[in-house]
């Protein structure tokens, strides 16, 4: 009776061990553990360059807003004085020159940095935000810059100095409201911060 149980139990044991279920599951838990030692490391690989990628990206959206703050400030700033010394409150011939001699030795290199940061906007802003830079980078250059040059070439007067200074302000605070703008896009504010 004892060996019949033995007997049982080995045949059990063999039928389990030799069976198809067995074998399956065998070679399911050889496959598993193959792919486990290969996918999970792949997968740690990936994360890690996905992270390295975002931030790349983060550090270059940084950048960007300060050098277009930077720059849209800057040529803020001195189109803004050049009209407001031709301007009836400001009315000074000596400062209007060097405020404009200013304003000309740096235009074109602050122009063409604003014109690159506004083409690294088109692929680190969204399209709203980089569409607004373009169209205001165009305001700049168009009613800003070529009316400041008509306006300084043809000694305008006062008067005109005034009308014009009154847009330069309001686009002065365009490009402040812009460049709050861009930080919200880019959430680079304190309300993101976590």
């Amino acid at each position: 009776m004892e060996n019949e149980n033995v007997e049982k139990k080995k045949t059990l044991v063999t039928k389990t061990l030799t069976g198809v279920t067995f074998l399956q599951n065998l070679v399911l838990l050889f496959v598993t553990a193959s792919l486990s030692g290969l996918i999970i490391p792949y997968l740690a690989d990936e994360s890690q360059r996905t992270k390295a990628r975002n931030d790349i990206i983060i550090q270059s959206q940084g950048k960007l807003f300060d050098d277009i703050s930077k720059s849209l400030i800057t040529t803020e700033a001195l189109l803004n004085d050049i009209s407001f010394y031709g301007s009836l409150e400001g009315d000074n011939a000596l400062v209007l020159q060097k405020a404009y001699e200013r304003y000309t030795e740096r235009s074109v290199d602050l122009l063409t940095e604003l014109r690159g940061e506004v083409l690294k906007a088109k692929t680190l802003a969204t399209d709203t935000v980089s569409k607004k830079l373009d169209k205001f980078f165009f305001i700049i250059t168009d009613s800003q810059d070529v009316r400041t040059h008509e306006l300084y070439l043809a000694k305008a007067t006062a008067a005109d100095w005034e009308k014009f200074h009154g847009k330069n302000y309001r686009w002065g605070a365009e490009a402040e409201e812009l460049i709050i703008e861009i930080a919200n896009d880019l959430k680079l504010t304190k309300s993101n911060v976590k």
